[in-house]
């Protein structure tokens, strides 16, 4: 049993896609760890909480809230705050200028002032609302209970600062060892790119089959935006939305990275990534169009349209280089010139190759092939025409033999229909003349010579005719003729043919007739044709259909039966001469019938074809409709 190699499983791909997504969002995080404590000397030095960023933070956001529940809030909202900073580990005391207590939220001995900060009273303030004072200033003393009590973000961020402290160590060896396992991931993702269950090649996957610059344009975009909306989030005040929007942002911009370079390296390894880039696709739209309106020009006119170029960078050089015989213009119109000198020498040569292929195709040697893949423009294209001349000869060629095998069919076939007849002619007047009587016998004798001489009669009149109606020399006369008419008549004629051989005739028609433009006389020697053909090779015992179809603007007329033989041969080669269904030519019949039906059909302007499914052969003819603004007509001889 083949099993999928690990690089072409789905499974494999995304599982190891999400792995590294995590394991990057892990390594960052470690490595800011890392950062950290460098920063903060903690690889040297035991830290204090107290003197950690984390807590300088919290502590301004606290005085920055008493503040403003202090001379902005109600009076009630100020006491709930002040009730609920009493239950924590956060406390404070508002003095005045003179050190007048106006309130107090100390009262544990064990608090421990942190921090003093002098806030100006507000402009428009009553001072009554908060005690009058000479300065016009407050100040809030910041204090925390020591030690911290759980139960608030003060005692959690302590534990988080002592979990981090203890951890800076482990950080550097659980970052490397994910650092490592994302890189092997990453190749890992890049070696799978482009492959997919049950293909050895690389193929491109839906997200590769995206122009490359529209792909890399919506990479930029989206990650743009997320910056944008980041950047915004980042300024809130409180700490875990900001180090949420971090984290989703470093998990977005590695799908967006890791994404990229997948769809880049599957390009990469099938090739010819540029192709598939809206930039490329409009300048070869752009060229193949200039290259159509130049191709359409004839060649000397491309070549005059060439020069006028050359003469025209020559000229605008020349206006706008300097004229005081610089080095650099001389260099630049040296590399002009040397430029259309070398372009010409390739023409030349280019027209030498065409010239030798030419002379070698003149003296036969036909599998002379010219080299074209350093052949450019015109030159490419004679090429490989002369390339073509040996298929063309072929071709010809076997349409002459094809011709050729026709003229000794005719010899073969017509000497074999002749010579039977003929023999029987011969040796019968023999007995007459061994015989001396004269009586029955004689009768009898004379009737078998009558027969074989109107047997040889039939495929000689069949080969005159097929000649003439090959060549167009028979009259035509077209004029209004009713098809069903004429083949209810042809029918009739062959009714009891057709019984003898065990065909019946099923019609399909208008009631109200099928007018077609046709002569009368011809097309009922196309239905006696058809009909001979069917008596002689339709399968007894089974039905005939005609049907006439009236089109558009033509009658279709289609004839169907069942073949006795089967039908080995096709449709084409039974429209040829001497061809008959019959191989053993055991049956009476020359094999002209179909093709003198098809010429006196084409004769009066209609189509014949012939259809073959299985055993079921099928006729169809297809004649002009009849209109009065039609005139009969009646060829040349």
């Amino acid at each position: 049993m083949n099993r999928t190699k690990l690089t072409h499983a789905l499974w494999a791909r995304i599982t190891a896609f999400f792995l590294l997504v995590l394991f990057t969002l892990a390594s960052i995080g470690c490595a800011a760890l890392v950062l950290l404590a460098v920063e903060n000397d903690w690889y040297l030095r035991k830290p204090d909480f107290y003197e950690s960023w984390i807590y300088n933070e919290m502590l301004d956001d606290d005085l920055y809230d008493t503040e403003q529940y202090y001379f902005y809030g109600e009076p009630s909202f100020f006491e709930e705050y002040m009730a609920t900073c009493q239950e924590g580990n956060y406390l404070f005391r508002i003095l005045d200028s003179n050190g007048t207590i106006l309130k107090d939220t100390v009262s544990d001995a064990s608090a421990t002032r942190m921090y003093a900060q002098r806030v100006y009273i507000p402009s428009g303030l009553e001072l009554s609302e908060v005690g009058e004072t000479e300065s016009g200033e407050l100040v809030i003393e910041a204090y925390l209970r020591t030690p911290l009590q759980p139960g608030d973000g003060y005692y959690a961020m302590e534990q988080f600062f002592v979990f981090l402290y203890r951890a800076r160590y482990t950080v550097l060896i659980v970052g490397a060892l994910l650092t490592l396992a994302s890189f092997v991931l990453f190749v890992f993702l890049m070696c799978s790119a482009g492959h997919k269950p049950g293909e050895e090649q690389c193929v491109l996957l839906r997200q590769d089959k995206i122009p490359f610059d529209l792909y890399l344009v919506l990479a930029i975009m989206l990650g743009a935006l997320w910056g944008s909306f980041a950047s915004d989030a980042l300024y809130s005040s409180m700490a875990f939305v900001r180090a949420a929007v971090i984290g989703v942002s470093i998990v977005f911009y590695s799908i967006l990275v890791y994404l990229f370079c997948m769809t880049l390296a599957a390009r990469l390894k099938v090739g010819k990534w540029w192709r598939n880039t809206i930039i490329y696709r409009f300048f070869r739209m752009i060229f193949r169009l200039i290259r159509g309106i130049v191709r359409s020009f004839p060649l000397t006119w491309r070549v005059a349209l060439g020069y006028c170029v050359f003469m025209l960078i020559n000229i605008i050089c020349i206006l706008v280089l300097p004229s005081n015989g610089s080095f650099l213009g001389f260099l630049f119109f040296l590399t002009l010139d040397s430029g259309m000198l070398a372009f010409l020498c390739i023409v030349t040569i280019q027209m030498k190759m065409l010239q030798k292929a030419g002379k070698a195709l003149a003296d036969g040697n036909l599998d002379h092939k010219v080299n074209t893949e350093n052949l450019y423009f015109d030159f490419k294209e004679h090429g490989e025409n002369l390339n073509r001349i040996k298929d063309g000869i072929t071709k010809a060629v076997d349409e002459r033999m094809k011709s050729e095998r026709f003229k000794t069919e005719l010899i073969t076939n017509v000497s074999h229909d002749i010579k039977t007849p003929l023999t029987s002619i011969i040796n019968y007047i023999d007995l007459l003349k061994k015989e001396h009587l004269e009586g029955e016998k004689a009768a009898a004798y004379l009737e078998v010579l009558e027969r074989q001489a109107g047997k040889l009669k039939k495929p000689t009149e069949d080969i005159i005719e097929a000649s003439k109606a090959s060549a167009g020399v028979i009259a035509v006369n077209l004029e209004r003729t009713d098809a069903v008419e004429l083949l209810n008549q042809s029918l009739g004629e062959y009714g009891e043919r057709l019984e003898k051989s065990g065909i019946s005739a099923v019609v399909g028609a208008p009631e109200s007739g099928a007018w077609i433009h046709a002569d009368g006389r011809l097309l009922w020697r196309v239905f006696d044709n058809i009909l001979q053909n069917i008596c002689k090779y339709a399968l007894p015992g089974t039905r005939a259909y005609f049907d006439i179809i009236p089109q558009k603007d033509r009658i279709e007329i289609t004839a169907k039966n069942i073949s006795a033989s089967a039908l080995n041969i096709s449709a084409e080669a039974l429209m040829e001469r001497f061809i008959r269904g019959d191989s053993s030519r055991s049956g009476e019949g020359s094999g002209l019938g179909i093709s003198i039906a098809k010429s006196l059909t084409e004769l009066q302007g209609g189509t014949f074809a012939i259809q073959l499914d299985g055993d079921l052969f099928k006729v169809v003819l297809s004649f002009p409709m009849f209109t009065e603004t039609e005139k009969s007509f009646e060829p040349e001889s």
